[in-house]
C-alpha cells in the first residue's frame, strides 16, 4: 500500500526488517509498486515479524493479529498479519516497535522513502 500521506506498507512476504534497514542505510529509498497499490490512507493488514519465543503472547499483545502461512522471514522470524485499525500510523508504528517480541513491521515511515515510481500500464508516474 502507498498512502497519499507518504506513509507505505511493504513485506507481506516478510522481507520488511530488511528492507526497512536498507532504506535506513541508503542514500536515496526508492519504492517501485503497481497502481493497484494506491491508497487514500494506509490499512491493515500491516505484516509484522516476531520472535519464534513466545510467540503467542506477542501475537495476544497484538490482537486482532494472526500468523501467516508464509515461510520464516530471512532471519528466522515468523512473519504475521496485525489486523487491527491504523488511524495514526506514526503511533501503530511506535507501539508494534515497542511491543516485545516484535523483531519489526512493515509501516514505513513518509521520511524513510526518497521516492515513489508508480506503474500505470505501460508507463511509469513518479508520486514522490
Amino acid at each position: 500500500q502507498i498512502a497519499a500521506d507518504g506513509w507505505v506498507v511493504k513485506g507481506g512476504l516478510g522481507a520488511h526488517t530488511r528492507e526497512k534497514i536498507a532504506a535506513a542505510a541508503a542514500d536515496r529509498f526508492v519504492v517501485i509498486a503497481s497502481s493497484e497499490k494506491v491508497v487514500e490512507r494506509v490499512a491493515a493488514p500491516v505484516p509484522v515479524e516476531i520472535l519464534r519465543f513466545g510467540a503467542a503472547w506477542t501475537l495476544a499483545r497484538l490482537a486482532p493479529s494472526e500468523l501467516r502461512d508464509v515461510p520464516p522471514s530471512p532471519d528466522g522470524g515468523l512473519i504475521a498479519y496485525y489486523r487491527g485499525e491504523v488511524d495514526d500510523p506514526a503511533a501503530l508504528a511506535a507501539w508494534l516497535s515497542g511491543t516485545p517480541g516484535v523483531v519489526d513491521h512493515g509501516l514505513f515511515a513518509p521520511e524513510l522513502i526518497d521516492d515513489v515510481i508508480v506503474g500505470r500500464g505501460e508507463t511509469a508516474v513518479a508520486l514522490a
